[in-house]
């Protein structure tokens, strides 16, 4: 909506969250002037509890509604899933299709290309950048849910440790959650390129779905399977110092020898022989350093990933699935509570915006309400009321298909309000009862 800019859609409190704070009896009421102060406690809870049945019957509907996508999707995965014993990539772009419908309705947003040449140059959490080798994958796709910034307590350093000082914690931006889907090149592929070894076997077979949370923007190279690591510039020094010292050293001590001294052949040989064993001595050790350092590192993003995974294949559907279905009840919960607490303020779909952005603010929660898909889901369920100006001056109900307001300009000024609560139960108590018609 109008005056957005980038913010997310996605709305991070839960369905309880959003209940508890939403049926507060100090918000969203319209001011009961003319009632006793006992009468309004009455009137308050016995709207209290018919929101808790309203949002009782949304969220069944919409779980039943959702489950039928779950079946479909299941279906179209199940020659995808990589623990298929046999596998068909040809119905991977039907797959993908649906899936990203659906991570359409619950909120997910691609991450953009800039984010991702971001996150590869940059660090944050983690002490290393990697390489991404995307062209082994035949098609690569990641999503994220909400944006968030979290405090980060850094690990001492060696200087750090000796003077036993605290390292002052950083606030890092990262992502809510972050989905990857991958399809890996055929082994053939490898084995044309000549990186045969790379390869992952048999396990690269079909689509990985993968979902993680918590995911640093700069950081958000870990989560692939192919990487590998390129060091900061501090550890190169501390893996070439050894190395760069070892030669100096030999260079002073046995330089003039080799330089002007009269030797023997022996004698030559002999030193010759001593000044390779110390020279390949150094460059074990540098080697050796190299393997040390790099597998810290392969070490701490293991271990950080482990408690950062959250579903993988076939419980990724699952998890996006209820993720969804949260994301629909509360935007149609939020918009039918205030039409159906604030009738007098007549509002329009400008109007409710902005007032269900400004609530969601003062919750500490900053998005783009989706206005115009929450109002789609009312007038779905036969919950929503419509008036606007006819030419006479009059206003008359409109029960034609929702229309957004960036493109038609009666939307802005055209009022709404929701069905009472008891003709709302009445309505969805319907919907629900007429969802199976067998005649037997």
């Amino acid at each position: 909506m109008a005056g957005s800019g980038s913010l997310q859609h996605f709305i991070p409190l839960s369905i309880a969250e959003v209940k508890q704070r939403l049926f507060s009896r100090s918000e969203t009421t319209d001011s009961p002037s003319a009632q006793t102060p006992d009468s309004n406690e009455a009137v308050k809870a016995t709207d209290e509890a018919g929101l808790a049945q309203v949002c009782e019957l949304i969220e069944a509907l919409f779980h039943h509604r959702l489950h039928d996508r779950l079946k479909r999707l299941k279906a179209a995965y199940e020659k995808l899933d990589p623990a298929a014993e046999e596998h068909d990539l040809t119905e991977a772009d039907g797959f993908m299709s649906l899936f990203g419908s659906l991570l359409e309705d619950g909120n997910w947003q691609p991450i953009s290309e800039q984010e991702l040449e971001d996150a590869l140059e940059g660090e944050d959490v983690f002490p290393i950048s990697l390489n991404v080798p995307f062209e082994e994958f035949t098609d690569m796709r990641i999503y994220k849910l909400g944006e968030r910034m979290v405090i980060d307590q850094p690990k001492p350093n060696l200087i750090q440790k000796i003077l036993k000082k605290t390292p002052e914690q950083r606030s890092i931006s990262v992502y809510d959650r972050v989905i990857l889907a991958i399809q890996f090149q055929p082994k053939s592929w490898f084995e044309e390129n000549g990186i045969a070894k790379r390869h992952p076997g048999n396990q690269a077979d079909g689509v990985h779905l993968r979902l993680f949370s918590t995911i640093p923007k700069l950081d958000l190279e870990v989560i692939y399977p192919n990487t590998t690591p390129k060091m900061k510039a501090a550890d190169k020094v501390k893996i070439i110092a050894p190395l760069i010292g070892g030669l100096v050293s030999l260079i002073m001590k046995f330089g003039p020898v080799l330089a002007g001294a009269e030797q023997t052949g022996d004698t030559s040989i002999s030193l010759l022989g001593g000044i390779l064993a110390a020279l390949g001595s150094y460059m074990l050790k540098t080697y050796l350093k190299y393997r040390k350092t790099k597998e810290e590192y392969l070490i701490a993003v293991s271990q950080n990933l482990f408690f950062k995974g959250q579903a993988n294949d076939q419980a990724v559907i699952m998890s996006i699935l209820d993720l969804a279905e949260a994301q629909e009840v509360k935007e149609a919960l939020l918009a039918y509570t205030f039409l159906s607490r604030e009738t007098a303020a007549n509002h329009t779909q400008t109007t409710l915006d902005k007032r269900i952005e400004a609530w969601l603010s003062s919750q500490g929660v900053e998005v783009d309400f989706e206005v115009d898909d929450a109002l789609d889901k009312l007038l779905d369920m036969g919950l929503l009321e419509r008036q606007k100006l006819s030419e006479d001056g009059e206003t008359a109900w409109d029960g034609e298909e929702w229309v957004d307001a960036e493109s038609d300009p009666i939307g802005t000024t055209e009022h709404i309000g929701v069905v009472s609560l008891k003709e709302a139960l009445v309505r969805l108590d319907k919907i629900w009862d007429d969802l199976y018609q067998f005649n037997i």
